[in-house]
């Protein structure tokens, strides 16, 4: 089920338009509480354009191809270690959409929706992988 280049780049402006919103971990939905956790967000987004993504980043981990950081497009998710959430580091505890640049969007605790470097700095040591999901 894949979208054009031009769905991609309007789901990236979507996206954006969430810069700021507070991040709650388990947050419930959008429309009723103005918050999101980073499954949550990424559900929302793409739910817009007509993709149903489960609730919770391991999840929203099984759907889809997986990509190496070569063949990451616009879109793609992005999929992240949080070190001791879960019994094990290999499950996902943190997703983000790449936006293009080195760069995705997601949402972690201060200031909520945020763009953060993927090659650099903190995210760039805790990637688990790339799914393809458009």
């Amino acid at each position: 089920q894949s979208i054009s280049e031009a769905d991609k780049k309007e789901l990236i402006s979507f996206a954006k338009n969430f810069l700021g919103v507070p991040y709650d971990f388990g947050a419930g939905s959008y429309e009723e509480t103005k918050k999101f956790d980073c499954s949550s967000f990424t559900r929302h987004v793409f739910k817009k354009f007509g993709v149903s993504l489960p609730r919770l980043a391991k999840d929203q981990d099984n759907l889809g191809t997986r990509v190496s950081r070569d063949e990451l497009d616009v879109g793609d998710l992005i999929f992240f270690t949080v070190p001791g959430r879960f019994e094990s580091d290999a499950i996902p505890g943190h997703v983000g959409i790449y936006i293009g640049d080195g760069k995705f969007i997601h949402t972690w605790g201060e200031p909520g929706v945020q763009i953060s470097d993927l090659d650099s700095g903190y995210w760039s040591n805790v990637i688990l992988h790339m799914q393809r999901v458009l």
